[in-house]
């Protein structure tokens, strides 16, 4: 008797999933390109808000979203080759970073700073932390991403 493989079928949830993985992965695209054309305007100034460093503060949200679009789009990819694709997505937006902070010195107004690009570190650090999951895996089972988990903590 010969075995019949049942074709399989996507699941609604994996579809959503691929569906959720492409849209995030443009939405990405669409920002880095949004970052690019925002740093090359020259003579940007910020608002004359009271925070003190409020460049950085910039810097650091900026890369905070990109990295989180990221993390949301790329984390997932292949399971088996999760770690390997995470850390080549992490790589690829820090070195994004490093070269929108040198192309920042050759625009007229705007200038290179080492500091803008650490704080565009810590933004991606984060950003892809949170993006990625890695936080919700890392708190433990009392914690999912859609909130605590008030049964396994009741118990």
């Amino acid at each position: 008797m010969e075995y019949k493989r049942r074709p399989s079928y996507p699941s609604p949830t994996n579809r959503m999933a691929r569906v959720s993985t492409r849209v995030f992965r443009l939405l990405a695209v669409v920002y880095a390109i949004v970052v690019i054309v925002v740093s090359s305007w020259p003579r940007l100034r910020l608002p004359a808000i009271p925070i003190g460093n409020l460049d950085k503060v910039a810097h650091f949200g900026q890369y905070l979203i990109l990295a989180y679009l990221v993390g949301r789009g790329w984390a997932y990819d292949v399971p088996s080759h999760r770690r390997l694709v995470s850390l080549t997505a992490v790589a690829i937006v820090v070195v994004f970073a490093g070269l929108d902070e040198y192309h920042q010195a050759w625009v007229p107004g705007r200038e290179a700073d080492v500091f803008d690009w650490l704080a565009d570190l810590s933004g991606i650090m984060v950003g892809f932390t949170i993006g990625s999951g890695l936080l919700w895996r890392r708190l433990g089972s009392g914690v999912s991403r859609r909130g605590l988990d008030r049964e396994k903590i009741r118990s």
